[in-house]
């Protein structure tokens, strides 16, 4: 579901509803989630102060010029620079679903 969210573009988001909807993935049909308040308050806050500008309908783009949609490899980088910084080995080849399992567990 990782992927999903890196291509999430506005017309997924539903703010009136309070949900939004993820286009599909490996399971070859879209998802629709809850979008809780304090979700669409951060994701207002990045649009505002953190969002490149952009024509582009994707909602995350690179911080960096060309402003284009994030790839999963981009944030997974992210996600490892996060691990490093509070001290959390993540053993090689361990991709970003590490949060699926631990929300599993």
């Amino acid at each position: 579901m990782k992927h999903l969210f890196v291509l999430l573009r506005f017309d997924d988001v539903h703010w009136a509803e309070g949900r939004v909807t993820l286009q599909p993935g490996k399971s070859r049909r879209a998802r629709t989630l809850p979008f809780p308040q304090d979700v669409g308050e951060a994701l207002v806050a990045y649009i505002r102060g953190g969002r490149p500008p952009s024509a582009s309908r994707h909602v995350f783009l690179r911080s960096r010029p060309p402003f284009r949609a994030l790839t999963s490899a981009a944030v997974w980088a992210i996600v490892r620079q996060a691990f490093t910084r509070a001290g959390i080995v993540v053993p090689p080849g361990v991709a970003s679903h590490i949060f699926r399992h631990t929300v599993a567990s």
